[in-house]
């Protein structure tokens, strides 16, 4: 079914880049144990950033619930699509608004409790990009944390229905 081609199409991506990124890691590691220099630049820098492991973990999930939204997006917009130019136009629609935690990234780090990065940390779209900055500089409620994953949840299987409709069409 064509639904199922387009979930089967994303979840090869994401293995692909997991696989990328271990990659990345050991090249990385095997860097910092070849030259000392650059292992103690990169442990100074790390030994400054205080990350739990339940922060990770929540972290992770917003990773995870965000790379499925684009995609859905993505694999919607490229079904749509019937030029190689046409397609960037319309993912940027839906690209922008997930970027706007970025362009006032300085409320995050100095007011990370105020309303306007307490909404944008729990509005789907925005959520994945905007909750991991604010869980690096403040305790984020868990009802809030709770909220903006369900949230997102029902948004990431809402594209995903829809993208499977267009791919279908």
């Amino acid at each position: 079914r064509p639904g199922q081609l387009l979930v089967d199409k994303i979840f090869a991506n994401g293995a692909l880049g997991l696989m990328q990124i271990s990659i990345w890691i050991v090249i990385a590691i095997l860097s910092m144990t070849a030259a000392p220099g650059i292992g103690d630049l990169i442990n100074g820098f790390l030994r400054s950033v205080s990350l739990t492991l339940p922060t990770a973990l929540v972290m992770a999930v917003y990773f995870v619930l965000g790379y499925l939204m684009f995609a859905a997006i993505f694999g919607g917009v490229g079904a749509v699509s019937v030029s190689v130019r046409e397609g960037p136009q319309f993912a940027s629609i839906a690209i922008f608004p997930a970027m706007i935690p970025f362009f006032i990234i300085t409320i995050f780090a100095t007011t990370p409790n105020d309303a306007l990065p307490t909404i944008l940390s729990i509005v789907p779209f925005m959520s994945p990009l905007a909750m991991p900055m604010r869980l690096l500089v403040t305790d984020v409620p868990f009802l809030q944390i709770a909220l903006s994953i369900g949230l997102q949840l029902i948004l990431v299987l809402v594209l995903f229905w829809m993208a499977g409709r267009l791919f279908r069409v």
